[in-house]
């Protein structure tokens, strides 16, 4: 293990195997990121991490990631993307939260460039690219990167149903969700809310009968 100093503190660094650290943060660092106004989350962009001595690689490139990552919650683009540009070293992670960072600050152009750069994809970055055209009204190029998958998870299903029923789309969209192998609360309760939006109300009804669990939102919604 390695530790790095933000203020008084200091935090471990693992010397994670390559695909677990495809996956997952460590909980205790991963929560500064959704802090975009705390003072350690601050503490982490004014880190030179560059300039840490790290006992590997693959320490270096989770702290770079970490600290891009939080730079792109505070809407700080532009010096997440020259950290990234500076960085001895990436893995599939660097890629994809640049991606993340373009596609959450409303950039989808670059975050397609990057995209196209990108030495392997996952299926985390393609189901994010889905989501991101979706939103941008972009259905063909969402089902593009759908279709175009060696694999699926059930996030990626759900993207492009959502985006069929926020441009009006149910049938294609109820016949993907029809097609899931796999379907969680999210599916379903995204699949509700699509019918309940549209008026559809009867089959709205229909989907909360049917569901395996509920959670609030489909409460209030049945």
């Amino acid at each position: 293990m390695i530790l790095f100093g933000l203020g008084s503190r200091l935090y471990r660094l693992p010397n994670l195997l390559p695909i677990f650290y495809c996956f997952s943060f460590s909980r205790p660092l991963s929560s500064y990121l959704n802090l975009k106004e705390s003072s350690e989350a601050a503490r982490i962009q004014n880190l030179d991490i560059l300039n840490c001595n790290y006992r590997s690689v693959f320490s270096e490139i989770y702290a770079c990631n970490l600290k891009v990552n939080s730079l792109g919650k505070c809407q700080k683009v532009e010096e997440a993307r020259r950290l990234f540009d500076k960085m001895p070293h990436r893995d599939v992670v660097s890629y994809g939260t640049m991606i993340t960072v373009y596609l959450k600050n409303g950039d989808l152009l670059k975050a397609e460039k990057l995209l196209e750069e990108m030495p392997e994809r996952t299926v985390v970055v393609e189901s994010a690219m889905i989501d991101g055209y979706a939103r941008a009204g972009r259905i063909h190029d969402a089902r593009r990167i759908f279709d175009g998958m060696r694999n699926r998870n059930v996030v990626s299903w759900t993207c492009l149903i959502s985006g069929y029923l926020r441009i009006g789309q149910i049938d294609e969209a109820r016949n993907l969700f029809d097609q899931m192998p796999v379907k969680n609360i999210n599916s379903w309760t995204t699949m509700l809310l699509g019918y309940a939006r549209n008026g559809l109300i009867h089959e709205a009804r229909n989907v909360f009968d049917r569901m395996p669990e509920k959670n609030v939102i489909s409460k209030k919604i049945g």
